[in-house]
Order: C-alpha cells, then structure tokens, then sequence
C-alpha cells in the first residue's frame, strides 16, 4: 500500500488539484487522478479515497460513507446520505 504514496505526487500523469471554497466558509482539495478516482483532503479530517460512481448529471465520487459531487466548476459534499456541504466552487 505505501508504494502507491508516490503515485499523488505533482509529477503524475493525469493528476489535477482542484481547491473548492463553500458556503459558510469552508474549503476542501480534490485531487483527480484520471477519470476513475479523487483523494479528497479536508482541512482537520483524515483524506480520503473516493472512487468514481454513477451520476445522474456531472461526476460522482464516493467511498460508501462520503460522495463528492462535481460539475463544472461548482461541487458539493454529502456524510452518510445528507448533505454537508453545498455552493462550493473552484477557485
């Protein structure tokens, strides 16, 4: 498992941060790898791994317990099926 630590690096192929500020002042990264996963890094809170899943409209990345949301440049944040987080944007 630590191998793979390398692969979020900055030199990765197909890796793009994206830094998102939300309603009431709150702020995450995601960090896409390709079109499959998203490590999504909150300020206080272990990261997390979120794989990619089905999506009515845009991009949908959860891990079961958490879902990030994208499209465009707008995303939001659901815990356990409620939302957490809403009006993010990329800045």
């Amino acid at each position: 498992m630590l191998g793979g630590c390398s692969f979020w690096g900055s030199n990765a192929p197909g890796v793009r941060t994206v830094n998102y500020q939300c309603a009431g002042g709150v702020a995450f990264t995601a960090t896409y790898t390709g079109e499959s996963s998203a490590r999504l890094s909150v300020p206080g809170e272990d990261d997390r791994l979120l794989k990619r899943v089905p999506a009515a409209s845009g991009v949908r990345y959860g891990d079961g317990t958490v879902s990030l949301s994208t499209k465009g440049s707008d995303a939001f944040l659901e815990e356990r099926g409620r939302l957490k987080w809403r009006d993010c944007r990329a800045k």
